[in-house]
């Protein structure tokens, strides 16, 4: 897994790539904090180059969500590729995470 942060124009985007596993999620979690935290609680995810992602990157993500919405912020998912796009689906996070389908 791969992570860097953007700006375009007033927003924070975090592109993500790679494959999130076990093995990446707590870097994921303490990844996402730290911009939320660095940008109102408000961050916009690039989730398009992400070719997969287990239960435990979707255990970031729901934390990430919690985070900056109990901040009065929000994480935006965006552009998921179709493998995060199923996983949110089956998920049931797309009935109250904010998202996207492009940037």
């Amino acid at each position: 897994m791969e992570m860097y942060t953007q700006l375009k124009g007033s927003e924070a985007i975090l592109v993500v790539s790679g494959r999130v596993t076990a093995e990446d999620a707590s870097a994921l979690k303490d990844r996402l904090m730290a911009e939320l935290t660095a940008n109102s609680h408000c961050l916009v995810m690039d989730l398009s180059r992400v070719d997969f992602m287990g239960s435990a990157g979707l255990g970031s993500l729901i934390t990430g969500v919690k985070e900056a919405k109990a901040h009065g912020g929000d994480l935006v998912l965006a552009a998921p590729s179709s493998v995060v796009m199923t996983l949110l689906n089956v998920s049931g996070l797309l009935t109250f995470v904010s998202h996207r389908p492009s940037l």
